[in-house]
């Protein structure tokens, strides 16, 4: 019986590259959550580099045909 790692992995075989991996609007989210965190961090006086900029790190996010 075939691992659910080897299913998913033939299942992307089959899409083209832009269907494969995160969406930007994930990748954002995700990004966001940890800039909360990091936020929350400095509030109690954690020490935390001043210069991490993880508004470098978004990805553009284009209109999904739906969103239109």
């Amino acid at each position: 019986m075939p691992s659910g790692r080897s299913i998913v992995l033939a299942r992307a075989a089959q899409l083209p590259l832009g269907k494969i991996g995160l969406s930007p609007i994930t990748i954002n989210g995700h990004l966001d959550r940890f800039s909360l965190m990091l936020r929350y961090a400095r509030s109690e006086q954690l020490a935390i580099a001043p210069d991490i900029q993880l508004d470098l790190l978004r990805v553009p996010e284009t209109k999904r045909a739906r969103q239109t």
